[in-house]
């Protein structure tokens, strides 16, 4: 199932989550269209796992949109009990874009988290 081909419903051992292959460019509004594309959708999971392929995918963004992303994020989750986003990364700047979003999300219903391999994400999207 594609919703405007943002994400792909999978599942696994815990049930639903969303897939995403992120595009070879990542725009700040590409991944706010994207979250928004969540707020109202009834039919997603009220505890939203996500699991991002974005591993050979630059972003076009820096630490402002980064916060802006986050606040986009915190907002759209007051729809859910919780949300959980599983992000695969190869480059330390953007890596390090997401820990200073873990940062920021800490103690709030939406926990992001980087990773560099397949095998990991999904070991912590199924916790």
């Amino acid at each position: 199932m594609k919703n405007n081909l943002l994400y792909k419903i999978k599942k696994d051992s815990k049930g639903d989550y969303l897939y995403i292959k992120s595009d070879d460019i990542i725009t700040l509004e590409s991944k706010i269209n994207l979250l928004e594309s969540f707020k109202n959708n009834k039919a997603l999971p009220r505890n939203l796992r996500i699991f991002d392929s974005a591993g050979s995918s630059k972003l076009s963004f820096t630490l402002s949109g980064v916060r802006e992303l986050m606040k986009k994020a915190t907002e759209v989750t007051e729809e859910f009990d919780s949300i959980k986003y599983a992000i695969i990364l190869n480059t330390a700047l953007y890596v390090a874009y997401v820990i200073f979003a873990e940062t920021i999300t800490a103690n709030s219903k939406f926990s992001i988290k980087v990773f560099s391999t397949l095998k990991a994400a999904k070991i912590w999207l199924e916790k």
